[in-house]
């Protein structure tokens, strides 16, 4: 990994409105892909919240909305009692 991959997902992020002091939900699969995405964030000036991709609807649903995230970054469809947040594939950041 070089600094090109997490300052590209640095600019994706910005492109989508995160910014200094935002928060963003991962609600994906632990992998080492998962490095660059992570440092994007942190290289946009955001924070991060980890969701276990195997928490029940209803558990993610609450996380979701108790942090407000500028972005939910997923490998999977989000459930629907989620509500209207901005997500971004793990896939369009690479």
């Amino acid at each position: 990994m070089n600094d090109n991959e997490p300052r590209s997902v640095a600019g994706r992020l910005y492109g989508v409105g995160v910014g200094p002091g935002d928060l963003v939900t991962i609600h994906a699969t632990r992998t080492a892909s998962l490095i660059p995405v992570l440092l994007g964030i942190h290289r946009a000036g955001a924070g991060y919240v980890p969701i276990d991709p195997d928490l029940p609807s209803a558990r993610v649903a609450f996380l979701v909305g108790d942090c407000t995230p500028a972005v939910a970054i997923t490998d999977r469809p989000l459930p629907p009692v989620v509500g209207d947040v901005t997500t971004v594939r793990v896939d369009e950041l690479e």
